[in-house]
């Protein structure tokens, strides 16, 4: 396994986040990486008293994981999953602080792939 580096959501870790008119779309949407034997472990956490939905997206037939409602200063953990984005949906007219941070690591081969899935 190879270390590829840390991310920070927004690219400082801790960012506000202002709704959009369509709540059914993405108030911010931010790539993760490009591929998909890389494994994204981190955290994401709602900073505010508001609900906000988390969608985590993959590669492939996985393209959209799960939609997670995250209450008010709620967190949540992810250990090694292949993620390729992750989108905040945020109430039209409120704004949030939100938190996301983790590493990622690469499998060299298809048998380390399958363990670090495991």
């Amino acid at each position: 396994m190879k270390f590829i580096g840390m991310w920070n959501f927004g690219g400082g870790g801790t960012e506000e986040v202002t709704g959009v008119a369509n709540e059914n779309m993405p108030s911010h949407t931010e790539n993760i990486c490009y591929n998909e034997k890389t494994l994204f472990s981190g955290e994401f956490t709602n900073l505010s008293r508001t609900l906000v939905h988390v969608t985590l997206s993959g590669f492939g037939s996985a393209t959209n994981f799960h939609r997670h409602d995250l209450r008010a200063y709620e967190s949540f953990v992810v250990k090694n999953l292949p993620l390729s984005s992750m989108s905040v949906y945020v109430e039209a007219g409120e704004t949030i602080g939100f938190h996301g941070m983790g590493s990622l690591v690469e499998a060299e081969d298809e048998d380390e792939y399958a363990i670090m899935l495991a």
